[in-house]
């Protein structure tokens, strides 16, 4: 695909589509990186200032994840990304990295911010899959953090959070048979596989060993051997 794509942006330069595909293509390269980024960036040369340059400022800063030396341009691009269109998965990004920095009251605005967002949605019945994703892990980014401040009482709170959003929100959830249909159940499991649940786990196990109580602690020490068992 890289081919054609490459062929594509010679016969017509300014075809913006075709360097955004371009760099695309290179995704699953890591030798390719800095080609990946030249040709995202030259397809913002005609639309940095429209929102849909959001979602290409969003994948250049991706591209940047694969470089430790590149943080703060991963971190701009993000921030141009949210400014382009404020979007829950910009905000998330922006959230880890300020979390990852040590500052954790910009990084806790910023999981609200997803949280109280998203939780409207399901309250409308209208959170997709990759929304119900993003605020099962916002409550987890926010567990760790607090297990990190040892409050370990807050921890218990925000992690059982999640596993509502995993074990209660997403089962209620009537975004699936409404676009799904007769593939909702299908989705469903899907999506729930990719909530990683292994850190949920091991982070009640161990606040609830921290707050005493040790009945709450085998609980879920149990359930992570079980999670391992079947999923490693």
């Amino acid at each position: 695909m890289a081919e054609e794509c490459e062929t594509l942006c010679r016969e017509y330069p300014d075809f913006t589509n075709a360097w955004v595909l371009l760099g695309l293509s290179f995704e699953t390269s890591r030798t390719k990186n800095n080609d990946a980024l030249a040709a995202l960036e030259k397809s913002l040369e005609n639309i940095s200032e429209q929102c849909l340059s959001s979602t290409v400022y969003y994948w250049v800063g991706k591209r940047y994840e694969n470089n430790r030396n590149d943080r703060e341009l991963m971190k701009y691009s993000y921030e141009l990304a949210n400014s382009k269109k404020k979007k829950f998965r910009n905000i998330f990004k922006l959230a880890v990295i300020e979390k990852n920095e040590g500052d954790f009251e910009a990084a806790t605005r910023l999981f609200d911010e997803i949280i109280a967002g998203l939780r409207k949605k399901v309250k409308m019945g209208m959170a997709d899959p990759v929304e119900l994703e993003y605020l099962f892990k916002s409550y987890n980014q926010k567990g760790l953090m607090s297990f990190q401040r040892e409050s370990y009482a807050k921890v218990v709170d925000l992690e059982l959070k999640a596993l509502e959003v995993r074990d209660k929100l997403l089962k209620d959830s009537p975004y699936f048979s409404i676009f799904y249909g007769s593939e909702a159940e299908r989705y469903k499991e899907l999506t729930r596989r990719r909530m990683g649940i292994k850190t949920t786990y091991l982070l009640l196990s161990e606040s609830y060993r921290k707050l005493l109580d040790k009945e709450k602690a085998e609980e879920y020490f149990e359930k992570l051997k079980i999670w391992q068992l079947m999923n490693e």
